[in-house]
């Protein structure tokens, strides 16, 4: 009888440990990293949706993993220099370590799938009026609509943006463009309260299955709107849980840094 007890006590002990190491080896075997945030439409007309959206990705400590991705005039009808507290809003959220990038001038239906000409006269109007407005260090540019073309895509690559568009991103390094596949998922595009379970088990079954590096796209308003922000606060603290047992010092890797601060899809 003591033998079988000893036995048995001996494969719960194994039991344990090898589910503890499982988790702490899981970055290794599927590179199960924390959600990278991208927060769409950034613009002076969702300044209420993206302070209740702030204190969810605050409350979990995700700012520094969040992309901010702003609308320099919004329709051509919200300027950012005409709105002061949107601007001084926005450069609060980079003091708590949000990452400011470009989504488009105007956000006026595909505005970069035309000729690479007038797509870097948008970008570089943009960049002037940003960088005026003193956020500057703008890497990455993620279309409205993921709409681009072949020809406005070649030239954002050249001036050495990332490019992120639908489950893909472009980077381009010495000359050689580079596409990763990534998982880049919504759930939250005006969520009915009645889904957001069954939405919040989805989410969760394909971040761990997911095998690429997981990006979470919302859109302020739509995220506010019915179960949007309960999705949000279910999912992140999960994705939290799930990387406990990861040491955070040996993921410095998440982002690398060239001069400006990019991010690492690869």
């Amino acid at each position: 009888m003591e033998t079988l007890i000893f036995f048995i006590l001996i494969l719960l002990i194994s039991a344990n440990f090898s589910r503890f190491s499982f988790e702490d080896d899981s970055k290794d075997e599927k590179n199960i990293f924390e959600p990278v945030i991208l927060i769409h439409d950034v613009s002076p007309v969702y300044l209420e949706d993206l302070k209740e959206i702030d204190q969810v990705i605050s409350k979990y400590g995700y700012s520094k993993r969040t992309y901010l991705f702003l609308i320099v005039n919004h329709a051509n009808e919200y300027p950012l220099e005409e709105n002061q507290d949107f601007v001084k809003y926005i450069r609060y959220l980079q003091t708590k370590g949000y990452n400011v990038e470009l989504h488009g001038y105007d956000h006026i239906e595909c505005e970069f799938n035309c000729n690479c000409t007038l797509a870097m006269e948008k970008i570089e109007k943009s960049l002037e009026i940003l960088n005026g407005l003193k956020i500057d260090g703008i890497s990455c540019i993620l279309p409205p609509r993921y709409g681009i073309s072949e020809d406005s895509k070649k030239a954002m690559l050249k001036k050495g943006f990332s490019i992120i568009v639908g489950q893909y991103a472009f980077e381009m390094d010495n000359g050689t463009v580079y596409t990763y596949n990534i998982t880049n998922k919504e759930y939250t595009w005006y969520l009915e309260e009645n889904n957001t379970l069954n939405e919040v088990n989805i989410a969760k079954e394909e971040y761990l299955e997911s095998e690429y590096k997981y990006f979470l796209s919302i859109h302020p308003k739509a995220v506010n709107y019915g179960g949007g922000i309960e999705f949000l606060d279910e999912f992140l603290d999960f994705t939290k849980e799930e990387n406990r047992f990861i040491n955070v010092e040996s993921n410095e890797n998440i982002y690398s840094y060239l001069g400006i601060k990019k991010i690492d899809f690869s």
